[in-house]
């Protein structure tokens, strides 16, 4: 039996004269561990939040469990990592970060989080590509730097070049003739840019 808050529930029941094993002490001890574990995930939840270069919101209502694994496991070779958390404990842990302009709560279906890794696009565009093949994941919201994304403009993110994209164009081209370099710099730079300038219009 784990301890809650530092406190081992059983001793307290014995201590305030209830029996563990009757069925007031087992539904206290069950509502301490489940207390307990909630927050556990919120904890979880926001230390995921603050190591994350990218947060994308998705609804998986209508995935099986086998859908659920192969997302999960395009998501980790993309270097994320995705998680079903229940909407009041992920915007608590929302809350706790300091995060605002999403409201899990408000969101349409059965919510789970994908969290980026270093390259916060292999993440969009690994949803993107498995929503293309299978309908599901939906897009519900993103955040990135601090900034809340449409779906759109999630979308349009999953069509830029991934670091390792990048990286192989310019090696690729460094071969090549300087002009095709810098055609090739200025081709991805733009593309972050017009990213960039959709997120500070919706701003605006």
């Amino acid at each position: 039996m784990g301890c809650f808050c530092g406190v081992n529930p059983v001793e307290v029941l014995i201590l305030v004269g209830v029996n563990p094993c009757s069925f007031v002490g087992i539904f206290i001890l069950f509502m301490a561990i489940t207390k307990e574990k909630k927050q556990d995930i919120v904890k979880q939840t926001k230390a995921l939040i603050q190591s994350s270069s990218l947060i994308v919101f998705t609804d998986i209502a209508g995935m099986d469990v086998v859908l659920l694994t192969q997302l999960r496991n395009d998501i980790r070779s993309a270097g994320g990592k995705y998680r079903v958390v229940k909407k009041n404990l992920l915007a608590r842990a929302l809350s706790d970060e300091k995060v605002k302009g999403v409201d899990p709560r408000e969101m349409q279906g059965e919510v789970a989080v994908g969290f980026g890794g270093e390259d916060a696009i292999a993440l969009v565009k690994a949803i993107y590509s498995f929503q293309k093949q299978n309908e599901k994941p939906v897009f519900l919201s993103g955040i990135m730097e601090g900034e809340v994304l449409s779906v759109e403009q999630m979308k349009h993110l999953a069509t830029l070049p991934s670091r390792e994209e990048l990286l192989a164009r310019v090696v690729g081209s460094m071969n090549a003739p300087v002009s095709n370099f810098v055609g090739v710099c200025r081709a991805s730079v733009s593309s972050v840019v017009y990213a960039l300038s959709a997120i500070q219009k919706q701003k605006s």
